[in-house]
């Protein structure tokens, strides 16, 4: 492997998938293997969420949008304005069996049909990088899908996403590649920002600074 890597993901069967800068990189228990065609740029492939079915299909997503590896076949998943709005670094399968993913331009969800589509619609938030914001997914003790968006909490009850009562502009939440978002106890949640740590409880919270 080069250069840098983002995520790790691993399958139900043990085996295990690397995104970064090059790759992805797959290791089976005993060797690893490039995944080599990941997007279509010949400098910047960076791919930076990566999610590992049971079925042996392999979701990658990064900045040149959500790929499917199947077969050894890489195919384009999303359709070009959701490629447009910039990468995704966040995969999730909620208690239902939904798998959900996370780009700049908003939150999908992968359909009976095996398409992606858009759930919630996150565009115009943008992170310290200069980047599109990506939305990343914590599935709660109880269950419940939670995505954190660049101005707060995004609940899934189910049916459709609602707001948690913190949410608004003025503070950025820095949940890079879902390392931003601890949940302890039970239903009390700690957020990084850029103006300290969030604790969120209920419709309650305060700041750390």
């Amino acid at each position: 492997m080069g250069g840098w890597t983002y995520g790790i993901a691993e399958s139900s069967d043990g085996r295990i998938g690397v995104s970064g800068r090059t790759g992805p990189y797959i290791y089976d228990g005993d060797v690893w293997t490039t995944l080599t065609g990941y997007g279509t740029s010949p400098d910047d492939n960076r791919n930076f969420g990566i999610y590992l079915d049971e079925d042996g299909l392999i979701w990658v997503n990064g900045n040149q949008g959500m790929w499917l590896y199947d077969n050894g076949k890489w195919t384009e998943v999303l359709d070009s304005e959701s490629k447009k709005m910039g990468d995704g670094d966040s995969f999730v399968r909620d208690t239902d069996g939904m798998l959900w993913a996370g780009t700049s331009g908003g939150i999908y969800y992968l359909n009976t049909v095996g398409t992606w589509e858009k759930s919630a619609d996150i565009s115009g938030g943008w992170n310290m990088n200069g980047g599109g914001f990506a939305p990343h997914f914590h599935l709660t003790a109880d269950g419940t899908l939670i995505a954190i968006v660049h101005q707060g909490l995004l609940i899934y009850d189910g049916k459709q996403w609602s707001k948690h009562l913190s949410y608004g502009p003025g503070r950025q939440y820095n949940a890079h590649f879902g390392h931003g978002f601890v949940e302890y106890p039970q239903g009390v949640f700690w957020l990084a920002t850029n103006k300290g740590v969030r604790r969120v409880q209920g419709d309650f919270w305060y700041d750390l600074t």
